[in-house]
């Protein structure tokens, strides 16, 4: 019993090293750190310490035991794994953004830009 509490105790001040998707490597103690398990799959998330936004990467089976062993919370809360969805169809382009945007701003309907200068003026 007291040689798991001491096996414990030495995680307790364990420092994990992750990749923000902006900074790049960072330095995170096991309370910065929430995991979030499904059936086969594994997410974890994390706030940057540096810039402050957040990460969610996959986690492999063993690395979501490893963070389970070493004391990191698993979130009781929805899990986003949408993104670990299997994704099928090309990429989206440039031409897809303009497309979405003009069908966002409605911009088709003015035909032209100068037929929108020629409405505002």
């Amino acid at each position: 019993m007291s040689k798991d509490r001491s096996r414990i105790g030495a995680l307790s001040g364990a420092r994990f090293e992750a990749r923000c998707a902006w900074c790049g490597p960072v330095r995170l103690g096991r309370e910065e750190l929430t995991y979030h398990v499904s059936q086969s799959q594994a997410l974890f998330e994390f706030d940057c310490p540096a810039c402050g936004r957040l990460n969610i990467r996959p986690l492999g089976q063993t690395d979501a035991a490893a963070l389970l062993v070493a004391g990191v919370r698993r979130s009781r809360g929805p899990s986003p794994f949408e993104l670990l969805e299997s994704r099928a169809g090309p990429p989206i382009g440039w031409d897809d953004i303009i497309d979405f945007h003009e069908a966002l701003t409605g911009s088709e309907r003015w035909g032209s830009f100068n037929d929108v200068e020629r409405v505002a003026a």
